[in-house]
């Protein structure tokens, strides 16, 4: 997993999500829930797929894999719709992510360490101009730079999440990589061991959207062995300039932000085998 960064634009964002079409459909949310009739199903979102598939270069924003090549991808909810209702339209709230993380693995499931995020009281007789105010406030505008977004993010961060919502967070601060050449597996690991948020961050991403599971170690561990390699040969002396610097600009196109397993092979080359990038 590696940060993300959105792409905030009206040529990215449909303009469902953003403005008068934003305000519209959450007004219609808030109405089918008050009346009992909230229907939550993918085509009220999937329209932002394209923009969240382009974000992640085609990868699974948890797990780095391919998916192009590999799965199909969700929008996923990085806070469960089931229980945060009032996300369910809220793109800051949607991760690209591969079935196997997001269905098998994460689900409904959204372990936090602080108090969860009170559901919005919504206040009954509400129509007409009232409910579009009301909607409108109940998540940040994606293309609103005059509104200040601090607030929603600031609850929402206070909920302590034991997950890494890859937009909002590093990943990198917390995740390291052991690589077994006896198992042939790379494994997650935290990369400190007093760190309480470090230790939540890694634990939650292993038992909820499955980043050790048996599938991925042994693919990161073929990937792993193709990398090491180059990185002997780019901190040898002994070998010519110039193929030690084709060696490192390998190991650069293996750490970019599209290259599947991004964040392992900034582990390695970076912290492990320490290569010197000019």
């Amino acid at each position: 997993m590696i940060g993300l960064k959105r792409n905030r634009s009206e040529k990215s964002i449909p303009p469902q999500f953003y403005g008068d079409g934003r305000i519209s459909r959450q007004a219609a949310l808030v109405r089918d829930h008050r009346a009992g009739n909230l229907k939550l199903t993918s085509n009220k979102w999937k329209l932002t797929k394209p923009a969240l598939h382009n974000e992640t270069w085609g990868k699974c924003a948890y797990c780095e894999a391919p998916a192009d090549a590999t799965a199909h991808c969700d929008v996923e909810h990085f806070r469960p719709k089931i229980t945060y209702w009032w996300l369910a339209l809220c793109y800051d709230n949607y991760v690209y992510a591969c079935q196997i993380c997001n269905q098998v693995y994460k689900g409904d499931h959204f372990p936090i360490s602080g108090a969860r995020l009170p559901e919005p009281n919504v206040p009954s007789g509400l129509r007409g101009k009232k409910l579009a105010e009301f909607a409108a406030k109940l998540t940040p505008d994606p293309l609103a730079p005059d509104v200040d977004t601090a607030p929603f993010f600031e609850a929402w961060n206070a909920e302590r999440p034991d997950l890494v919502h890859p937009y909002l967070e590093d990943p990198e601060r917390y995740f390291a990589w052991e690589a077994d050449n006896v198992t042939k597996e790379v494994r997650l690991v935290p990369r400190s061991r007093a760190d309480s948020r470090v230790e939540r961050a890694v634990k939650s991403s292993i038992k909820y959207l499955g980043l050790n599971r048996e599938t991925l170690i042994r693919l990161r561990y073929r990937h792993f062995r193709l990398l090491e390699p180059l990185a002997e040969v780019a901190r040898s002396a002994a070998c010519p300039l110039a193929v030690r610097q084709e060696a490192v600009s390998a190991l650069r196109d293996a750490t970019a932000d599209g290259a599947m397993f991004a964040g392992m092979a900034r582990h390695f080359v970076k912290n492990v085998w320490k290569v010197p990038f000019p």
